[in-house]
């Protein structure tokens, strides 16, 4: 058909030249060159142009050298979306004034930890991009601070920054830490941590602080050098008390209970209350009603309700006290008035006393037995 002559500006539509003419010049589009003055130059007019191609095998607009690629009216209804058919490659910056909606996938080059692959405008530093095969990556300020791998046996989201939650965090599986300080407590993240091995082969977990008037408490495990299965309570930056793995406790400071203190009945070789330098030397319960005082692992006194004894006797047989008398026999007997106590030397003349009245009614027994008063 022949092609009818075209003004510059003028409009090629069906209204004007019917359907006919408007499909003839889609078939034959590559020789408008003969009849629009664009072979080498330029169209520059105010008019608008116009093309039918909606679909992407046949794009309104496309290139001779390539049919299939070029721009169309995706949805036909004029509703305002374009269809690009083939690939879009931009040199510089796409910018997008409203919303991008993309169906498909957007493809991006790995990028790099200072410059992630998806970044911001204002900061090109921060984004995201693809460590290897199996490593996806984040960035904040050209540094990795997270990343989700799949790396045959390292499976999980990672964290190179310290992991703070403002909210509960749950955690349905275990929580494993490497050496040194691992899981932080509070707002002191040098002290407060749990931590199954130090960098310095140390093996404890510690809660709180050691900044100056700080508590902590650590626990030592098994494999601790130093201090293997012992429990630390710290005051005020140094140490309150210590539980060692044989069960026994020590205090770097008074004690002070205002309610009951119980103890083991202990042994006279274990005393219940004993002391440190000399753990043999103290009392324990020597039976039910009976408080027993030991030196060096010997019974010195018992105390009962009935009284006071002296199971392995005495050091001397007889004396005074302040407020007591020992016999010869090794009676003991309360003194109310210390002054009238007799001293050493009554004792001995008592002694003597008591021995010649001894002999003397022990020579009137014999004489009654021999015979009568007169022998």
């Amino acid at each position: 058909m022949t092609i009818p002559n075209v003004s510059t500006g003028q409009i090629i539509d069906a209204t004007t030249f019917g359907n006919a003419v408007v499909d003839a010049v889609n078939a034959h589009a590559d020789q408008f060159a003969l009849y629009l003055p664009l072979a080498g130059g330029t169209l520059d007019s105010g008019a608008q142009i116009t093309a039918r191609g909606t679909n992407a095998s046949a794009p309104a607009y496309s290139f001779a050298a390539n049919r299939g690629c070029g721009l169309y009216l995706a949805n036909g209804s004029g509703a305002g979306i374009i269809g690009l058919s083939g690939e879009l490659w931009v040199s510089e910056r796409l910018r997008a004034q409203s919303d991008l909606q993309v169906d498909g996938q957007i493809k991006a080059q790995n990028g790099s930890e200072a410059k992630p692959a998806i970044s911001f405008t204002n900061q090109t530093d921060m984004g995201m991009w693809r460590r290897n095969a199996t490593d996806l990556a984040f960035s904040v300020s050209g540094h990795r601070v997270l990343g989700a791998a799949m790396t045959s046996g390292y499976e999980g989201v990672y964290a190179f920054e310290n992991l703070y939650a403002q909210k509960d965090l749950q955690v349905d599986g275990t929580i494993t830490t490497g050496a040194g300080k691992a899981v932080y407590f509070g707002g002191n993240w040098d002290d407060a941590f749990i931590a199954n091995t130090t960098a310095s082969g140390r093996e404890y977990m510690n809660f709180g602080e050691s900044a100056a008037g700080g508590a902590r408490l650590r626990l030592y495990g098994p494999g601790d050098p130093s201090s293997p299965g012992d429990v630390l309570i710290y005051a005020g930056g140094s140490i309150a008390a210590r539980f060692n793995k044989d069960r026994t406790t020590k205090l770097y400071s008074d004690l002070q209970v205002d309610g009951l203190t119980r103890a083991q009945n202990g042994t006279k070789t274990a005393p219940a209350y004993s002391f440190t330098s000399d753990p043999k030397t103290g009392f324990y319960l020597y039976s039910k009603g009976i408080a027993s005082i030991v030196c060096d692992g010997k019974n010195v006194a018992n105390f009962g309700t009935d009284g006071v004894a002296f199971p392995e006797g005495l050091a001397e047989t007889t004396g005074r006290a302040a407020n007591m008398y020992i016999n010869p026999e090794g009676q003991i007997f309360k003194i109310t008035d210390p002054a009238k106590a007799p001293t050493t030397a009554d004792v001995s003349r008592l002694e003597n006393i008591i021995k010649k009245l001894s002999d003397r009614i022990g020579e009137l027994e014999t004489r009654l037995i021999s015979g009568g008063p007169n022998n």
